[in-house]
């Protein structure tokens, strides 16, 4: 599962390269005075931890590596704080790009419980 999401990443990133190697800075960027293209892998790494969370909502995480909280609380900041970023703008981070990752783990959960 994490190869096909890493794969799609991939893929993604290669079809933006050869069909126009300027529409990830047209499109994907950040703006803070300067343009400053984001890295793609994000959105895949979010996928990945959010599919861990939708499988094991009670699983325990260790936020920084000492608090322990259930993986749907930590799963909640993660898109509570997208979504403030994404609000705020210009944060740097790609809120929206996230928010994506995390949908797309929806999608794939949604498919192996049988549901689309």
């Amino acid at each position: 599962m994490v190869l096909m999401l890493v794969g799609a990443n991939v893929a993604v990133d290669a079809l933006c390269r050869l069909a126009d190697p300027s529409f990830k800075m047209n499109h994907f960027t950040v703006f803070g005075g300067w343009k400053t293209p984001m890295l793609g892998a994000s959105a895949a790494v979010r996928a990945t931890v959010f599919l861990e969370i939708f499988l094991y909502p009670k699983r325990i995480l260790y936020l920084h590596f000492c608090i322990p909280l259930p993986a749907a609380i930590v799963g909640a900041g993660f898109i509570g704080a997208d979504l403030w970023r994404v609000k705020k703008g210009q944060s740097g981070v790609a809120g929206s790009a996230h928010l994506g990752g995390a949908f797309v783990a929806a999608l794939v959960w949604a498919k192996l419980k049988g549901w689309i």
